[in-house]
């Protein structure tokens, strides 16, 4: 019988942080800031993390979840609110399988195989879609969204959640500032410390004839990308003051696929490959090269590249472009979340320094911390 001669060298997956690390949020064993990419473990057959505030949740290829980190408000969705320095399994009633996570600052949704949708942690603006205001929910409750079609999408704000079904229609939930002018007057439920909150998911109004293909939001802001590729925004700026609610999109840049959205601050890749940003701008997370802020969309320009953009991720106050093998960050960085080695803020693009002799494989951001995934092959 013949045998198949191995390759001399396996592949080997490898998985690296850095970033806000106070309640071990990275996984690495320990609670200090990491500056740089650090190795730390992340659980078998990952194929996407996203963090909150300090904590982060990881989703498998076989659909089970697993979480880490800070815990005060049931976040890790353990029955507890203890932190945790590992990975725990995140139990739901019926072992669903799970196909898409999306995290808040203090809360989790997540989206199953069959179109059903979970939630878990922080609940005081009801962004956990459980229908209550109940402080803490550390087991995960089933959300009923209603409306027909399968739920294909789901996204998190910093307080509020979102949904797209398969017909377009789009649904939210949580701390109604972000979308409340989406929101039909019946929708708008308790009032908390003076700022309307929506308890179970609602349907929001978009203009007649337009379907939600994608959707994103941060702390005051929501932003909609359309089937036809263009941005509409809701909501208010750091400042306090509406935002447009559609966005100016120059002809040569094309339509927009995808969007990720920071704080205060948003970014889209379009179908020619051209990274906008719009927002605000504090902290450089713009990469204008001012800190400069711009209610409409700005080309993004990194230095030195002209290559092609695989995704673009928005933190808090910090922004990722992804290539096929690089990641260049700007913005923010005083927990080191721009993993250039340093706490300044960066007003332009810098590249973030990987391994060597590896392949980039996936680029995962939380609110103050992120993670790269690379595939080495051994010399």
């Amino acid at each position: 019988m013949a045998i198949e001669a191995k390759p001399k060298h396996q592949p080997t997956t490898k998985s690296y942080g850095w970033g806000y690390n106070n309640y071990g949020g990275l996984g690495a064993g320990h609670t200090a800031k990491v500056l740089s990419p650090t190795r730390v473990g992340l659980p078998s057959g990952t194929v996407d993390v996203q963090g909150g505030t300090d904590f982060t949740v990881a989703l498998t290829h076989a659909g089970q979840v697993f979480t880490w980190g800070g815990n005060r408000w049931g976040q890790l969705g353990d029955g507890t609110t203890q932190p945790r320095f590992a990975p725990v399994r995140v139990r739901i009633r019926g072992n669903p399988t799970i196909v898409a996570i999306a995290v808040g600052d203090d809360h989790v949704v997540a989206l199953s195989k069959s179109g059903l949708v979970y939630g878990w942690g922080r609940n005081d603006l009801g962004q956990v879609g459980s229908g209550t205001l109940a402080d803490r929910s550390a087991r995960p409750v089933s959300v009923k969204v209603p409306g027909n079609g399968k739920v294909t999408q789901i996204a998190a704000g910093g307080a509020c959640s979102l949904a797209i079904r398969s017909a377009g229609g789009l649904y939210a939930w949580g701390h109604a500032t972000p979308f409340a002018e989406a929101v039909p007057a019946s929708g708008l439920g308790a009032t908390h410390g003076g700022v309307g909150t929506v308890t179970a998911p609602v349907r929001l109004t978009l203009p007649r004839g337009v379907h939600a293909k994608d959707v994103d939001a941060g702390q005051r802001h929501l932003v909609v990308v359309t089937q036809d590729g263009e941005l509409l925004t809701y909501g208010v700026n750091a400042f306090g003051r509406s935002i447009p609610h559609k966005l100016a999109l120059h002809r040569s840049w094309g339509r927009v696929n995808t969007v990720s959205v920071g704080d205060n601050h948003s970014l889209a890749i379009t179908t020619r490959g051209v990274v906008l940003a719009w927002g605000s701008n504090k902290f450089g997370q713009l990469g204008t090269g001012s800190t400069d802020h711009h209610d409409q969309p700005v080309k993004v320009v990194v230095p030195g590249f002209s290559g092609r953009v695989v995704q673009v991720l928005a933190g808090g106050d910090t922004s990722y472009l992804q290539t096929p093998n690089q990641i260049y960050s700007w913005g923010h960085s005083g927990w080191g979340q721009n993993g250039t080695g340093g706490t300044d803020p960066a007003l332009r693009a810098r590249q973030v320094k990987l391994p060597a002799h590896v392949k980039l494989t996936g680029m995962h951001s939380g609110r103050y911390h992120s993670f790269a995934t690379l595939t080495s092959v051994g010399r």
